[in-house]
């Protein structure tokens, strides 16, 4: 093998294209569900197969739903407003319940090396499961895309700003096709299977003795320490890892740089005001009055937050300027509690003395468009689907039905244009 080390290089296309700005970085051994149940780490395979590689982090909070068609209108996405920009980056571009990220960059290993193109092991997004590609990456002039598969309709799925989106791992031109696959007995090789009863009769014993008490370990770690039972001897580290250390990015302030030096986009980035500050917080006070839930009718359904009359408008939305906005820490708590927890929820807020929201000219708090999560109970709807006026009194937690004909509408979820 030469000395000299193989070389990844992502070349980013447009200097003045600061959106998404995707991020790089040496993948981690860790998960939040394995620092849940830290046993799981006593599992070497699983924690070099988590770091064994690289990650393209996920740029914003995205949420995504599948109304289950085939076509690319089945699939609905709400981003920060920072990252809706006029190309989108991440979309249905193939069948309908396929999730995908779109790269603005190009990347060239050295040859005879693709990439291995996945989601990160042993990472999990609720309701999507990440769809595997082997990229040429020594020879390609363009670039690529990564793909995640909506699993149900109907249920929103959430990733989240840093989240692994994709995972890069080198491998060897078509490596599997230099094996033959071999299947024979184990006695057929007796150095083996001494070997493998040994092992077999370790942990008999250690088992056994724990049970008398004559120890208190957990695992005898034979694999961790890379430890052959039979004769106690190691292998060398030149076989065996207990952790992989893998390079970071040498160039990856150059995004940064780009950030700095990209035109002002004043038209569809908002910054946080003080103009209208009144305004919007009188908004939020009165006018966030429905959420999205689990529903038995199609998955997902709008729900109030608080008591609604009759003649009220369900969905306002916001006509001032787009942009965050700060309130003080008293005007917090001085809001409905449905209210702070939408913010709370929806907003990363620490509390230290200021909270933050935002809000977008013509959409509601959260949704741009309200109406897309609301069932219908056709003439027995409990608001009007045209008007959004509600046609009785709704008490809090009660679904909000919409009065449209399913056979008018395709899908048969609202949409309004």
């Amino acid at each position: 093998m030469s000395d000299k080390p193989n070389k990844i290089t992502v070349y980013r296309g447009d200097t003045n294209k600061p959106i998404p700005g995707w991020q790089f970085h040496a993948a981690s051994p860790k998960r939040q569900w394995m620092d849940e149940y830290k046993h799981m780490y006593r599992c070497l395979p699983m924690t070099i197969a988590n770091q064994n590689g690289w990650v393209i982090e996920c740029p914003c909070d995205i949420q995504a739903v599948w109304f289950g068609g085939q076509d690319r209108r089945s699939m609905h996405f709400w981003l920060d407003p920072e990252y809706n920009v006029a190309n989108p980056w991440v979309k249905c571009h193939f069948v309908g319940g396929v999730i995908t990220f779109e790269f603005d960059f190009m990347i060239r290993t050295d040859p005879g090396i693709n990439l291995l193109v996945r989601g990160a092991p042993n990472f999990f997004v609720d309701g999507a499961h990440p769809l595997e590609g082997v990229v040429e990456t020594d020879w390609l002039n363009f670039s690529f895309t990564m793909n995640w598969r909506v699993t149900t309709p109907n249920k929103i799925v959430y990733f989240k700003k840093g989240d692994p989106i994709c995972f890069l791992q080198p491998i060897p031109h078509n490596y599997a096709e230099q094996f033959d696959f071999k299947i024979d007995f184990l006695k057929n090789n007796p150095e083996l299977k001494a070997n493998f009863d040994e092992y077999n009769k370790s942990r008999k014993q250690f088992a056994a003795d724990k049970v008398a008490g004559k120890h208190n370990e957990d695992w005898q770690k034979h694999y961790f320490a890379g430890k052959d039972v039979k004769s106690g001897m190691k292998v060398g580290n030149d076989v065996h890892a207990i952790k992989l250390n893998i390079k970071e990015p040498d160039t990856q302030n150059l995004i940064e740089e780009v950030r700095m030096s990209a035109p002002s986009h004043t038209d569809t980035i908002p910054v946080r005001n003080t103009f209208n500050a009144v305004e919007a917080y009188e908004y939020v006070r009165d006018s966030i009055k429905t959420d999205t839930g689990v529903s038995n009718i199609h998955g997902v359904g709008t729900f109030a937050l608080c008591d609604i009359k009759k003649g009220e408008q369900v969905f306002i939305r916001w006509h001032g300027n787009s942009g965050e906005f700060t309130i003080t820490k008293e005007q917090f708590y001085a809001l409905p509690t449905h209210v702070q927890n939408m913010i709370l929820k929806t907003y990363e807020n620490n509390g230290n003395g200021a909270y933050w929201f935002r809000l977008q000219n013509g959409s509601c708090f959260v949704l741009s468009n309200p109406y897309a999560y609301m069932n219908t109970a056709e003439e027995n709807g409990n608001v009007d689907s045209h008007t959004g006026i509600a046609l009785r009194d709704i008490k809090t937690g009660e679904e909000i039905l919409g009065t449209y004909k399913l056979e008018n509408t395709k899908p048969k979820l609202e949409v309004i244009k």
